[in-house]
C-alpha cells in the first residue's frame, strides 16, 4: 500500500473514531510489533491506556470504504497545549557530542508526563543519527544554558524517503521557564487555541495568512507567508552540516509575502489568525531560502510525536 493510500484511508479511520473515548489522536506511519518495523504502513491509533477500554474494542485491521488498513494501538496521553509558541533563540541551541546545528523550539506542550519542546530532528541529529538522551543547550547572552535532552526523533536518513523531521525536547524545569517569556514576545496579544493542518486546496492556498517568529541570534524576526502548494512527488533537501542529501514525501512548500527564510528558523511554529487575538498553529517549518519556505502540516506529525514519549 502506498502512503497515499495509507493517508486516505486513515483519514476514514480518524472520522470514525473521532467520538471514540479511548482515542487521542489518530495517524499514519509504519506498523511496530515488539519494537521491530514491519516495513507496511498502519493507521497509527493513541489511545490513554492499553487494557482499560471504555469503548468498542479497536481491531487490528479497520475496514474502510476506501479498503482496509492494519491498525497499530499506541499507548500515549493527550497532549494538552497549555503552553506553545516559544521561540527560544533557535540559532544557537547546541546539541550535546555533535556540531552545532541551527533551529528553532517552536512549540511547548504540558503534558501530564512533564514539558515538551518541539523541533525538527535535524536541528538535533545528524543524517542517520540517533540523538535520543543527549543534553540540549541554547546560548543566550554569551552563556550556555542547559533546558533538557532530546526524548525522542523521527528517522532522519539518507537512504529511505523521509516522512517526518520532528523532535521531542524533555525540558527541564529551568529550561520550561526560560521557554516561557518568549511565548509572550512572538505573538504579543495573541495565543494558539487550537491545532489545524495545512491545505493546497484552492480555496485555502491563496486566501490564508500564515506567520512563524524565530528568535535567531538575539533578533526577533517574523516572516509572512502564503500561497501554500503540496509536492506530491515530495523534494530533495540538502542537509548543509553534512553536505548529505535526503527526501522527504509529502511537503507544502509557501512563498515569502514579508521576511526571509534563514538558517536558525527551521522548526519554527506556523500558524494563521481565527480572531485577532486567536491562532491555530498548523505545522511547522523545516527548510526554505530567502523567498521559499517548506513546511510540514501539523497533521502529518501529530501521530509521530505520540511516539517519543509524552
Amino acid at each position: 500500500m502506498r502512503i497515499a493510500e495509507a493517508r486516505a484511508r486513515t483519514i476514514l479511520v480518524r472520522k470514525a473514531l473521532a467520538d471514540h473515548p479511548d482515542v487521542t489522536a489518530v495517524g499514519v506511519g509504519e506498523k511496530y510489533t515488539g519494537g521491530q518495523c514491519q516495513k507496511y504502513f498502519a493507521a497509527r491509533i493513541m489511545v490513554e491506556r492499553k487494557g482499560a477500554p471504555h469503548g468498542a474494542p479497536l481491531p487490528p485491521v479497520f475496514h474502510t470504504s476506501a479498503g482496509p488498513i492494519p491498525t497499530d494501538i499506541v499507548e500515549a496521553s493527550a497532549q494538552a497545549f497549555a503552553t506553545i509558541n516559544s521561540v527560544l533563540d533557535g540559532a544557537d541551541i547546541v546539541i550535546e557530542g555533535t556540531k552545532r546545528r541551527s533551529g528553532t523550539l517552536a512549540f511547548v506542550t504540558v503534558t501530564p508526563h512533564g514539558a515538551f519542546g518541539i523541533t525538527n530532528a535535524h536541528v538535533v541529529t545528524a543524517p542517520n543519527g540517533d540523538a535520543r538522551g543527549r543534553s540540549v543547550f541554547v546560548d543566550i547572552a554569551g552563556k550556555r544554558t542547559q533546558i533538557g535532552s532530546v526524548a525522542g526523533h523521527s528517522p532522519y536518513r539518507d537512504d529511505i524517503i523521509n516522512r517526518h523531521d520532528v523532535a521531542l525536547i524533555r525540558l527541564d524545569p529551568g529550561g520550561k521557564a526560560l521557554a516561557l517569556p518568549f511565548t509572550i514576545e512572538a505573538f504579543a496579544g495573541q495565543r494558539i487555541r487550537t491545532i489545524g493542518r495545512l491545505s493546497a486546496a484552492p480555496q485555502a492556498a491563496s486566501r490564508f495568512r500564515y506567520t512563524y517568529a524565530s528568535k535567531a541570534k538575539g533578533a526577533l524576526r517574523r516572516v509572512e507567508l502564503s500561497q501554500v502548494t503540496e509536492l506530491t512527488q515530495g523534494i530533495l533537501i540538502k542537509d548543509r552540516p553534512s553536505g548529505r542529501t535526503l527526501h522527504f514525501s509529502r511537503v507544502f512548500q509557501l512563498s515569502v509575502l514579508s521576511g526571509a527564510v534563514r538558517p536558525g528558523h527551521s522548526g519554527a511554529a506556523l500558524v494563521r489568525a481565527l480572531t485577532p487575538t486567536d491562532l491555530v498553529a498548523v505545522g511547522i517549518l523545516f527548510a526554505g531560502d530567502g523567498n521559499i519556505a517548506f513546511a510540514l502540516s501539523w497533521s502529518d506529525i501529530e501521530g509521530a510525536l505520540a511516539t517519543f514519549g509524552a
